[in-house]
């Protein structure tokens, strides 16, 4: 099961994600940060969990929980879908 996290604050490491959803009692299993060519945070990323986790109790739980200055937006991932390239 994986959710799709934005507004992560620019400077949290994945530990650091890990651990805002571990100290609310989720099991995670993996913690992915999405990073710009230069190696900066882009403030969004994924966090997988256990298949037997309920996605939408995370949601509840998850959305909105402060991380730092900012509120997480937890949203279900939306895995295979091809995104349409952006226009110039």
């Amino acid at each position: 099961m994986q959710a799709f996290v934005a507004n992560i604050p620019w400077n949290s490491t994945e530990d650091d994600l890990r651990h805002v959803f571990e100290t609310q009692g989720i099991a995670v299993e993996a913690v992915r940060i999405m990073k710009d060519p230069e190696g900066r945070s882009k403030g969004f990323g994924f966090v997988t969990m256990d298949e037997r986790t309920k996605i939408d109790n995370v949601i509840d739980r998850m959305n909105g929980h402060p991380m730092g200055t900012r509120a997480l937006i937890v949203e279900r991932a939306k895995g295979g879908q091809k995104r349409q390239p952006r226009s110039a």
